[in-house]
């Protein structure tokens, strides 16, 4: 809890206090304290201050242990994990690393569990800048390492990262291959509801989903969705985008059933949350409607389809997604048509048709 990270901080300071007074600021244990402080720092996302702590301590140990001493590539290590985060400092992040694993290498031998946990940032690094094919190629090298220890935790991480570049490369199978074998280790060590199981389920979900497995990322979705209904979250909305995400690949297999009710909750829940996602909203508006339709229920799907036609008018989304805004109307109006009620529909609101605020 942040009371927890508080009385930590104070005990920090208190310690560097002390430490100042006994061996003088420029002393070794007063780096690790620094060091330290950093790193609390920089899990209660102070970035800025992190780096103060960690440029410090740096300086410290460069001065008193020397520039290729273990400790101080484990301060560049954190230096470059903080830096990783702010979009302006990645050739800092990138140069904090290659000098962490240099002396990292230097000490303790390229197999070594800390050279994995370079690797690691450094694969992460570069795929956030966009170099795919050196990201794999480091978070391979990790993975290597990691495998040759006994951290189960860590293997499942290498694997959960070279799956998310693979499946940005579009390489699917390999990610559902990485993605695979890390849920297995998380399943084993962590039990059933867990949010890093449930990142699995969902990413396996979505690489099915890209290859056109519309069964099988449903399956994958489904073991998220019972994962998050079991989970507090501070971020409500993931479960309706799931629900959504369910539905519309049902309706893609032809599970017409499942698929509208899944697509009801997730516009029930749309509503309550009042989550950003508007053209999804309409999209399920629609199909739903459509089920309804089938299924003989006119009135229901007269409302979705309604509905659907008013978000899209108010929302403003006729630029982006003509066709969708003229199929509802063409639905709309052949309803009104059939059932004599034209003159009283919703069209009447509105001056001019979807396609001329198209234009």
């Amino acid at each position: 809890s942040m009371k927890e990270y508080e009385k930590a901080g104070a005990r920090y300071d208190e310690a560097f206090r002390l430490c100042s007074e006994l061996l003088g600021t420029d002393h070794e244990h007063c780096a690790a304290i620094l060091h330290e402080q950093g790193v609390l720092k920089s899990e209660t996302s102070g970035k800025d201050e992190a780096m103060k702590f960690f440029d410090k301590s740096l300086e410290v140990r460069r001065q008193r242990l020397g520039a290729d001493h273990p400790s101080v590539g484990e301060t560049l290590h954190m230096m470059g994990s903080v830096l990783i985060g702010q979009n302006n400092k990645h050739e800092t992040a990138e140069y904090c690393l290659q000098e962490a694993l240099r002396i990292r290498k230097a000490c303790f031998g390229d197999d070594d569990q800390r050279v994995a946990e370079t690797l690691h940032m450094l694969g992460t690094l570069q795929e956030q800048i966009g170099k795919s094919d050196s990201a794999i190629q480091l978070l391979n090298d990790a993975l290597r390492i990691r495998r040759l220890g006994s951290n189960q935790k860590n293997i499942a991480r290498a694997l959960n990262e070279l799956g998310t570049v693979y499946r940005l490369k579009q390489q699917y199978d390999l990610a559902i291959e990485c993605f695979e074998e890390s849920l297995g280790i998380f399943l084993q060590d962590l039990g059933n509801n867990n949010e890093s199981i449930l990142s699995a389920y969902i990413a396996l979900g979505d690489s099915e989903a890209a290859l056109g497995r519309s069964r099988g990322a449903c399956t994958h979705y489904e073991q998220a969705l019972d994962i998050m209904m079991q989970m507090p979250s501070n971020t409500p909305e993931r479960i309706p985008r799931l629900l959504q995400k369910i539905g519309m690949l049902e309706h893609k297999v032809g599970e017409m059933d499942k698929a509208k009710g899944h697509l009801l909750g997730y516009i029930l829940l749309w509503k309550e949350s009042g989550i950003d996602d508007d053209i999804d909203y309409v999209n399920a508006l629609h199909i739903v409607g459509t089920i309804h339709k089938t299924n003989g229920e006119v009135a229901k799907a007269h409302d979705c389809w309604a509905e659907a036609y008013q978000t899209y008018h108010d929302k403003g989304l006729a630029a982006k997604n003509p066709h969708l805004g003229g199929e509802l109307r063409r639905l709309l109006q052949e309803m009104a048509r059939e059932s004599g009620t034209f003159k009283n529909s919703i069209f009447s609101k509105f001056q001019q048709g979807l396609s001329d605020e198209a234009a």
